[in-house]
């Protein structure tokens, strides 16, 4: 049993079962201010892209990193992903509490720890296994088996939410180009996909 602290008990609502939630009559987003950049974005047009270039251009070269809650494990990408996947298949939501996690592809070679202390691979699904924080339990990325996380050439997947927050809009309009929302058909019913106009993928592929 939960202690109780307070009035009330705040449950993350993308862990529960589908069939369990009742009715839900309002959505109240909280913090909006410190939501990260990469929320909401959509690939630039050509003039975003121009407006891009000189901002990122007067401020100088941008270090991307990130890592746990606790901090016990960091690291940093040599350079900033090209494509983001919103996921709302259940292991996601569970393994999170949130509606969704978002997802970059990295190549071998441009995701380097630069802490480690804590880390531990894990099986998390029958075709995946993740990085977790054993200090914070917070999940950092995605190793799919069919990448072959042995292999010289593999793909890792770090969470977008993972990322420290010392990046902009901008740098997303020069960098991301492809954005999509897969397992659509696993969201729960109280979220609403935006009307952004990217492309919706009911599987994972």
């Amino acid at each position: 049993m939960l202690p109780k602290v307070g009035k009330e008990v705040h449950v993350c609502a993308g862990s529960l079962e589908v069939e369990n939630l009742p009715s839900v009559h309002s959505f109240l987003p909280w913090q909006k201010e410190e939501a990260p950049p990469f929320l909401g974005f959509v690939p630039a047009t050509k003039k975003e892209k121009q407006k891009a270039k000189q901002a990122v251009a007067a401020r100088g070269e941008l270090k991307v990193q990130g890592g746990c809650s606790c901090g016990s494990c960091r690291f940093v990408l040599t350079r900033f992903p090209e494509e983001f996947q919103h996921c709302y298949c259940s292991s996601c939501r569970k393994l999170s509490g949130a509606a969704w996690q978002t997802w970059m592809p990295t190549e071998e070679g441009q995701l380097k720890w630069t802490s480690k202390v804590g880390l531990k691979k894990v099986r998390t699904t029958s075709h995946a296994r993740r990085h977790v924080c054993t200090k914070c339990g917070v999940f950092l990325t995605i190793v799919y088996d069919e990448d072959d996380a042995d292999a010289c050439l593999q793909t890792v997947w770090p969470l977008a939410g993972a990322l420290d927050d010392n990046y902009t809009k901008e740098d997303l309009c020069l960098r991301v180009s492809d954005v999509s929302h897969i397992c659509v058909k696993y969201k729960q019913p109280w979220w609403t996909l935006p009307n952004d106009g990217l492309q919706r993928i009911k599987g994972a592929s």
